[in-house]
């Protein structure tokens, strides 16, 4: 393992950012630096990528896995084939 890697860790924002990599020049560690997201904070894209890597991590089986995945899928083919926009503003309110 190389202790000059960036670690890579979840933000409370659920963005990725790198610290705790060691500077090669001193052993010093390295300042935080913070990625920010391009997405929406109301992405449904997002939100769903967060519900599923949350489903991975607990354990769920492949089947149950790929079962979002097409669900999600029938909800974006759906909202794209009307026009509404995967932004969860759009599907909260009534129709």
């Amino acid at each position: 393992m190389n202790p000059y890697a960036p670690i890579p860790h979840q933000t409370e924002r659920g963005v990725f950012a790198f610290m705790g990599a060691m500077d090669k020049r001193k052993g010093r560690k390295t300042t935080k630096l913070d990625r920010f997201s391009v997405k929406s904070d109301f992405s449904l894209d997002l939100m769903f990528e967060r519900f599923y890597y949350a489903k991975v991590a607990e354990g769920s089986k492949e089947r149950t896995l790929k079962s979002y995945r097409e669900n999600y899928k029938f909800l974006t083919d759906y909202l794209d084939s009307r026009g509404i926009g995967r932004d969860v503003r759009n599907v909260t309110r009534a129709c």
